[in-house]
Formats: C-alpha cells, structure tokens, sequence
C-alpha cells in the first residue's frame, strides 16, 4: 500500500514575477487506488501585493508614531540647554 496526501506548493515563476500556489489532492478508490488528481492553481500576486501594502503602511504608521516624540524631544533638549 502507498501513502498518498494532498501536496501544496508555491511555485516562483519568476520570468512573469508572479508567484502561484500549487494543491493536488488525489481521488482514491475504496482500495485506496488513485482513480484521479484534483489540482488547483492560485496567482498568489494580489495577496503579495496586499501584504506589501500593510507592511508600508506599518511601517509609516510607526514612523508617524516616532516623529512627535522626536519633536518633543528636541523641544526639551533645547529649553535644557538654554
């Protein structure tokens, strides 16, 4: 008897730039027999692009965050030091 799963894998076809996730799941019989391979294929480009969105916008949230501070800070150093 062979073991038969499902198998995924992301695929980098990188002439195109884009990215896909590969499943292929087989359909077995009661003898457990491969009868037939389901397979999908998913660009996975607009998740990648919203993920690079986030982290942009993270990453300027958090340096929005800093400059105040940074203000304040430079204020308080000043009115020390005069």
């Amino acid at each position: 008897m062979q073991a038969i799963a499902d198998l995924e894998a992301l695929v980098d076809a990188s002439e195109e730039g884009h990215t896909k996730l590969i499943n292929v799941t087989p359909i077995c019989s009661e003898q457990e027999e491969v009868l037939s391979v389901v397979v999908t294929m998913q660009d996975m480009t607009p998740l990648e692009e919203q993920e690079r969105q986030r982290a942009e916008f993270h990453r300027l949230v958090s340096q929005e965050r800093k400059m105040p501070l940074a203000t304040i800070k430079g204020c308080a150093a000043t009115a020390l030091t005069a």
